[in-house]
C-alpha cells in the first residue's frame, strides 16, 4: 500500500508535537500572566498601605532603631562599671503590659535614698527600649545617683499623650516605693533623649499648669518643688518649628503621623499640646540642654534653651559651633568610642545632677567621666 506522505509536509508525530508546544506556550503565558497580576496587586497593596496607614512605616523604623539601640548598649559596655545592680522589670502599673515597666539602677554599695534620675528613652516615639539604656544608665548611676529607665507604649500601638501618662503612672509607682527603690522623693530629675526628651519635656511643663495637667489627662502625683531638674538631650520641642527636609521629610512625617493618629499632624492639636515650648512657665526646673551639631534637630535644643533662658529658668547647655568637626550627630551622647565630646557632655550633665541634687552624686566617682576632666 502506497503511503500517502508527501515530501516536505510534517508528519504526524512532529504535527502533535507542535500542537502540544502551543498549549504548553499558552500555559506559560497564562500562568505568568497570573504572576505578574498578582505581583502588581501585591505592589498596590503595599504601596497602598504607606499611604493610608503610617504601620509599615513605623514599623520599619522601629527595626532600624532597635538594631542601633542594641548595637550602642552593647559598645557602651566597655565604659559601664560593674558595681552598679539593677532591679529589672517592675511593674509599675497593674495592667501586666511588658511595655509598662520600669529598670531600677543603683550602685552595689548605696544603702541610702539619692538623687533619681528618671530616663525615658528615644526612638522616634516608634521605637526603642528601656534595656536599651543599660550601660547608659550604669555609668550614670556609678556616680551615686538612683537611675530608672523606664518603658512605654510606643506608637502607632499608642498616640500622643499616652507615653506621657505613662510617664505619671512610673512617678507615682517610684513615689509609693521610694525607700525600697533608693529614691530620695524630694531630688528627682527627669531626663530623656530625643522622643523621651518631647515626653519629658511636656510633662514637666503640665506640672507647672494645671490646665495642661488637665488637658493632657494627667493626676500628678508629685509636686514641682520634688522635681530638681531637667537632663534633655536632642530633642524636638517645637513641633511646627521642626524643619523637614529631603530623607528627613520621610522619616519625620511617618512618626509624627504614628504619634499624633492623624496624617496631616501640622494641623492637628498634636501641633500645639505636643509642642511644650508653648506651655513651658517660669517654673520649668532647672534645665540642661544639648544637641550635636550635625544633628537636624539641634534648632530646637538651641530654642527651647534660649526660651527657658529668657522665663528665667536655670539653664546649662552643651552645644557646638556649627563647624565643629566632626559634626556631632543625633544622639551623640552615647557614642563614647567614636566622639570624645560624648563624654564631656554626659560628664556635664551629671554634673549638673550633683550641682543640683542634695550632694549625693560624684561625676568623680565614675572611671570614663573623671578621665574627661
Amino acid at each position: 500500500m502506497r503511503s500517502t506522505h508527501e515530501p516536505g509536509a510534517p508528519g504526524p508525530t512532529s504535527a502533535g508535537a507542535s500542537t502540544a508546544g502551543l498549549t504548553l506556550l499558552r500555559r506559560c503565558a497564562t500562568v505568568l500572566g497570573m504572576l505578574v497580576a498578582v505581583l502588581v496587586s501585591l505592589l498596590l497593596v503595599v504601596v497602598l498601605s504607606f499611604v493610608t496607614t503610617p504601620i509599615p512605616g513605623a514599623l520599619l523604623i522601629r527595626s532600624s532603631f532597635n538594631a542601633g539601640g542594641v548595637q550602642g548598649n552593647e559598645a557602651l559596655g566597655a565604659y559601664a562599671p560593674a558595681d552598679v545592680r539593677r532591679d529589672a522589670d517592675l511593674a509599675y502599673t497593674s495592667s501586666g503590659r511588658a511595655d509598662e515597666r520600669l529598670d531600677v539602677y543603683r550602685r552595689a554599695d548605696a544603702t541610702e535614698p539619692a538623687s533619681t534620675v528618671i530616663w525615658v528613652h528615644g526612638g522616634g516615639w516608634v521605637g526603642g527600649d528601656k534595656s536599651q539604656g543599660e550601660n547608659y544608665s550604669r555609668i550614670l548611676a556609678a556616680s551615686g545617683a538612683t537611675v530608672v529607665q523606664i518603658n512605654y507604649t510606643l506608637s502607632p500601638e499608642a498616640r500622643f499623650p499616652t507615653a506621657v501618662q505613662q510617664l505619671d503612672a512610673a512617678t507615682s509607682y517610684l513615689l509609693d516605693h521610694a525607700d525600697d527603690l533608693g529614691i530620695a522623693a524630694d531630688r528627682l530629675f527627669y531626663a530623656g533623649d530625643s522622643a523621651g526628651s518631647q515626653v519629658v519635656a511636656t510633662y514637666l511643663a503640665a506640672l507647672g499648669s494645671p490646665d495642661e495637667a488637665s488637658l493632657l489627662g494627667l493626676q500628678p502625683q508629685v509636686q514641682p518643688k520634688q522635681v530638681r531638674g531637667a537632663v534633655l538631650f536632642c530633642g524636638a520641642y517645637d513641633v511646627g518649628a521642626v524643619q523637614a527636609t529631603g530623607p528627613f521629610a520621610s522619616f519625620l512625617n511617618t512618626v509624627m503621623w504614628a504619634y499624633s493618629g492623624v496624617r496631616d499632624w501640622q494641623s492637628g492639636e498634636m501641633l500645639r499640646q505636643g509642642s511644650p515650648i508653648d506651655a513651658v512657665t517660669a517654673d520649668f526646673p532647672p534645665t540642661f540642654v544639648s544637641a550635636g551639631n550635625g544633628d537636624p534637630l539641634e534648632s530646637q535644643s538651641r530654642a527651647f534653651a534660649a526660651h527657658l533662658q529668657q522665663l528665667g529658668v536655670p539653664v546649662v547647655t552643651q552645644f557646638y559651633d556649627t563647624d565643629h568637626e566632626p559634626p556631632l550627630p543625633h544622639e551623640y551622647q552615647v557614642l563614647f568610642s567614636q566622639y570624645p565630646e560624648a563624654i564631656a557632655a554626659t560628664r556635664a550633665a551629671v554634673a549638673f545632677v550633683g550641682a543640683h541634687g542634695g550632694g549625693d552624686v560624684d561625676v568623680d566617682r565614675v572611671p570614663v567621666l573623671a578621665a574627661a576632666r
